[in-house]
């Protein structure tokens, strides 16, 4: 398999993974595919571009390290390409997590609720 091919199968499934990672990251923070506040198809497609980049990288890196078997070549930048993705999206989404407004703990010294219930049998 030549390197463009390689190169060019690598582009496509980060792409893909890119917008999935994207999209599942969102939803996951905002409960929404996009962000509030930014453009509906440029900032999607910013990180579509570059998961397709990344792929391209690891494509022709993987296909140049391991000329013996254009197979394993293929598989090899696949699965570097997914894990890239992988990685790179999960710790966006935890550090934006992170982020987000949590309520503070109360302070001060504990407070306990006391109560009795009336006989069932009358007053």
């Amino acid at each position: 398999m030549p390197v463009s091919v390689n190169a060019l199968l690598c582009g496509f499934v980060g792409a893909i993974a890119a917008q999935v990672a994207y999209g599942q990251s969102n939803l996951f923070i905002l409960g929404d595919a996009t962000r509030r506040g930014r453009h509906p198809l440029f900032n999607p497609l910013f990180f579509v571009l570059l998961g397709f980049a990344g792929g391209i990288v690891l494509g022709i890196a993987s296909a140049r390290f391991f000329t013996t078997s254009p197979l394993k070549a293929a598989m090899i930048g696949l699965g570097a390409t997914v894990l890239a993705i992988s990685v790179v999206g999960g710790a966006n989404t935890v550090s934006r997590y992170r982020e987000l407004y949590s309520h503070p703990p109360l302070e001060g010294p504990s407070l306990a609720l006391d109560f009795e219930l009336p006989p069932a049998g009358g007053s």
